[in-house]
């Protein structure tokens, strides 16, 4: 692998569903769970998912973030 990474889906795909669940009402915690189930013809190899998002802190800053997993074969 040379460091790089081709983009194989993206969350408008049907195999792709993004949920988001508030841990904790007081502190505003919470997390996203992304699921992918690779469609069949999907070819085997390392694959990750990587998120982009925003975060709100309790001022109301936003703030960017990028979240990603570590990488994981498909077989």
């Amino acid at each position: 692998m040379d460091g790089q990474w081709d983009r194989v889906r993206d969350d408008g795909d049907w195999d792709t569903t993004y949920r988001w669940v508030r841990i904790n009402g007081v502190t505003g915690t919470s997390k996203a769970v992304i699921t992918w189930r690779p469609a069949a013809g999907t070819a085997a190899g390392t694959y990750r998912i990587l998120h982009h998002g925003d975060w709100k802190s309790l001022f109301d800053k936003v703030t960017a973030f990028t979240g990603v997993t570590k990488p994981f074969t498909v077989r």
